[in-house]
């Protein structure tokens, strides 16, 4: 996904609790499959009962997949998600089979806002916002690990870009107004 010449300054990935953020919903689910699992010990195996009982146990069951599959997707999703900084961009890369880039040019960042709360400052975590030269793409890196020595990264690196990109500039402009030697006149 790099450029020629791009180089990764800085790379991190999402913080350890952003798994478990993820996974209330499935941890919620598949706790419900389990107190139904036990629920349905106490009903009697007779007539109607019996047929609640055997619907509690397939519900239950069904249930707990649900939970185990979404908490599992949710690591997944954790597990192949990485932020770099590079000496060109800022990019956000995920996806297992499928991969997914968002990102913006070192050019067109206009400013960076830092987001953390109190368990995130305590735990080393947070969200940046990115705002970009194009109103239709902010880039949010959300519960990331260390988002101050990332958005350091990446302004260090924007600062660096620009000096490289004036100094260029500088160049270009002082050998085009240097006249050009006046010709000679032969004696």
């Amino acid at each position: 996904l790099l450029a020629t010449n791009e180089e990764i300054v800085y790379r991190t990935k999402q913080h350890w609790m952003a798994p478990i953020f993820g996974t209330i919903t499935g941890v919620l689910i598949l706790l419900g499959g389990v107190v139904l699992f036990i629920l349905q010990l106490t009903f009697s195996t007779d007539g109607f009962m019996g047929l609640i009982r055997t619907l509690s146990f397939w519900a239950s069951l069904i249930l707990m997949v649900v939970g185990v599959i979404w908490v599992g997707y949710s690591y997944i999703q954790w597990w192949v998600e990485d932020f770099a900084v590079t000496n060109q961009k800022v990019v956000k890369v995920g996806g297992l089979l499928n991969k997914r880039t968002s990102g913006s040019g070192l050019e067109k960042i206009n400013d960076v806002m830092m987001e953390q709360g109190v368990l995130g400052r305590a735990l080393g975590y947070g969200t940046l916002k990115v705002s970009t030269a194009s109103d239709s793409m902010d880039l949010n890196f959300q519960t990331m690990r260390a988002p101050a020595d990332f958005r350091r990264a990446m302004l260090d690196q924007k600062v660096i870009f620009e000096q490289a990109d004036a100094r260029h500039i500088a160049e270009a402009v002082r050998t085009a107004s240097v006249p050009a030697p006046a010709p000679v006149a032969a004696p």
